[in-house]
């Protein structure tokens, strides 16, 4: 989970925008809840 921060080498920026893209999606995800419930 916390890879990206440990990691300063090529998988440090895979990781991130692996990470970066879940929370994104997440994000989306949340925002469509929110719609629908009018919250």
């Amino acid at each position: 989970m916390y890879h990206l921060i440990y990691n300063y080498d090529g998988s440090y920026s895979l990781f991130f925008v692996k990470r970066l893209s879940q929370i994104v999606e997440k994000s989306k995800y949340f925002f469509t809840i929110s719609d629908y419930y009018a919250i």
